[in-house]
């Protein structure tokens, strides 16, 4: 029996699998933040959680483990992108964020 035919394979047991691995996620949410946190030059998560998201908090709960939207993951990655500091060089991870948005891709 194939195994995607066997109903142990779920979502779950997918993503677990390491079989995707240049997926956009949450610690490519968490590499963009640290790299905007560099790049304009300051120092806390709660400064950069709270211009992002309006919340001080979010970005300490993302790093704990918490979860996010997709809606709100793909907001606070344009957010990134909208109000990245000029002359910085973006990153890698929302470079890729930002070239999946201008195909129409879902990210």
């Amino acid at each position: 029996m194939n195994v995607w035919e066997s109903g142990k394979n779920t979502v779950d047991k997918y993503s677990e699998s390491g079989f995707i691995t240049a997926m956009i996620n949450v610690s490519t949410l968490i590499n963009a933040s640290d790299a905007y946190k560099s790049a304009a030059e300051v120092d806390a998560d709660t400064t950069v959680s709270y211009r992002m998201f309006g919340d001080s908090k979010k970005l300490s709960a993302l790093r704990s483990g918490g979860d996010i939207t997709v809606g709100r993951f793909n907001s606070a990655m344009s957010w990134l992108l909208e109000n990245w500091p000029d002359g910085k060089e973006i990153p890698s991870c929302l470079a890729t964020f930002s070239q999946e948005k201008r195909k129409g891709a879902a990210v």
